[in-house]
């Protein structure tokens, strides 16, 4: 919605201009927007949900993620020190879900 009015404002010659208000409103508007079918689609893609029924949510286009052990390597080089896989993987297990 956003890039739509950016559009006919460069066309016009105009600056655009968008409080704060304009900015959630469009978020707002865009997020309606969404299905619920869509938000369950990128969980099932992004194998969020353990034995998805369907397949069809899979790609050969997928890429390989990187192995945690590199990429906990990559964040001790940036200072962020974690040296325990186990750590990283259930650094969450203790929060709610409802």
């Amino acid at each position: 919605m956003l890039v739509k009015i950016l559009i006919i404002a460069l066309d016009r010659n105009e600056k655009l201009e968008v409080s704060v208000l304009d900015a959630i409103n469009y978020v707002r508007k865009s997020w309606s927007s969404v299905s619920s079918q869509s938000v369950s689609n990128c969980f099932c893609y992004g194998w969020f949900i353990a034995n998805a029924e369907s397949e069809e949510f899979l790609s050969e286009d997928i890429i390989d993620p990187e192995p945690l052990e590199t990429l906990l390597q990559i964040a001790n080089e940036k200072g962020c020190r974690v040296n325990d896989v186990n750590a990283v993987v259930n650094i969450d297990n203790d929060i709610s879900i409802c």
